[in-house]
């Protein structure tokens, strides 16, 4: 992910999205080669000769131990407690934001996603109507673009989210 100098200006658009583009096309490559290996879709490690048997036998190892890691981070959903001695509003709303969110799935997809690509955004979209509750949306890590300090890499400056319109034509 590209580090910041400073913070871009509105005018300073079109090198941001030059820099997180050129980032961003590397590191789909990377991404998809991590989902393929989830999905098994190993390299061969022995050459096969023409006219020999294929003595590859490809063990998916990563998905194992992803699925086992993902379900021991994720095995409850949390729950929360704002008052030891009696339930609370905001309880009974944040079990409802759980609920709504379907929380295990949620937490499965946040850990799957993380566990592969070593990232995870997600998204809070604000309530849809009166009386509902925030939606959380785990999005695309391909899409994401993370900006950083030169000087502290912990520090993200900005976050650039980009979609393609060729993928949906």
């Amino acid at each position: 992910m590209p580090e910041l100098l400073q913070y871009p200006r509105p005018e300073q658009a079109d090198k941001i999205d030059k820099l997180a583009a050129d980032e961003r096309s590397s590191r789909d490559k990377a991404i998809a080669l991590l989902w393929d290996y989830y999905a098994g879709n190993h390299r061969q490690s022995l050459k096969v000769r023409p006219g020999d048997a294929n003595d590859n036998v490809i063990l998916n190892m990563d998905r194992i131990v992803i699925n086992q890691a993902v379900s021991m981070l994720f095995g409850q959903p949390p729950s929360f407690e704002t008052d030891l001695v009696t339930d609370t509003p905001e309880e009974d709303l944040l079990a409802q934001i759980w609920q709504q969110n379907q929380a295990p799935l949620l937490l499965h997809n946040i850990g799957l996603i993380g566990s592969v690509t070593g990232h995870v955004f997600i998204k809070v979209l604000p309530p849809s109507k009166k009386g509902s509750v925030p939606r959380f949306v785990v999005l695309d890590t391909a899409k994401i673009t993370a900006f950083w300090k030169p000087e502290d890499r912990t520090t993200a400056v900005l976050y650039s989210i980009a979609f393609s319109t060729q993928e949906y034509e």
